[in-house]
């Protein structure tokens, strides 16, 4: 619970304004083995009919889209790559670090969860290393937690208006339709909508206080007492 209300705290902060100058927030995850599949027959929508594919198709293989949410403002930014490994997440991080500090930004928050690509046991120290004068703060998300991360919410509209019905010649399509939705999407994103707090959450939970004490992994949970 501790890390789910450090994320929900850090998204209340966004949505009322309390980020400091040259702070940002970003969610980040990747879509993986986005598939390319080519059907033998496709017909348009039109006339008011959707869309018709055969169910018979061939693979053309596989990319894998890794992608931030800058949470105060909605936009995107992604990068298609062929594998999902800790190098195509570092220079993803490279990219969008860059860009951030770029745009004026010091401190840069990251909400991620415990995959292996993101090697949460060395990710932190990779970060001190490549980026020295940035100060960059990773919030971990609890297990089976993906429902925190505002980018699955990004990935789901994707998943419905770019990649569905999947019907790709190439991977080299697939990547084109993803990155040239994520410039679409951009031109009219918004912050998304969110209003579960940390409060919401030790209420459902039956939780009063939740304390994170420094340098333990052991937080002290305090139980709501009945009246």
């Amino acid at each position: 619970m501790p890390r789910a209300c450090d994320v929900l705290d850090l998204y209340e902060r966004v949505a009322k304004g309390r980020l400091a100058p040259g702070e940002v927030v970003f969610s980040a995850d990747e879509k993986t083995s986005i598939q390319a599949r080519q059907h033998a027959t496709h017909t348009p929508t039109g006339a008011g009919e959707p869309a018709h594919v055969q169910h018979t198709y061939a693979r053309r293989g596989a990319v894998n889209l890794i992608a931030s949410l800058n949470v105060a403002t909605g936009t995107v930014f992604g990068k298609v790559s062929a594998r999902k490994t800790f190098r195509e997440f570092a220079d993803f991080l490279v990219a969008l670090i860059t860009d951030a500090v770029e745009h004026g930004k010091h401190t840069i928050h990251l909400i991620l969860d415990n995959g292996s690509t993101h090697r949460p046991k060395y990710l932190e120290t990779w970060l001190s290393e490549n980026f020295p004068h940035v100060n960059v703060i990773v919030h971990w998300l609890p297990v089976r937690s993906s429902w925190l991360n505002q980018i699955e919410i990004f990935f789901g509209i994707l998943q419905a208006q770019a990649l569905t019905p999947n019907n790709f010649p190439s991977t080299v399509a697939a990547a084109e339709r993803i990155l040239g939705y994520i410039d679409f999407y951009n031109q009219g994103a918004h912050p998304i909508a969110w209003t579960y707090t940390s409060t919401d959450l030790q209420r459902k939970y039956g939780v009063s206080e939740v304390i994170s004490l420094p340098n333990s992994e052991t937080p002290t949970i305090t139980p709501k007492m009945a009246a």
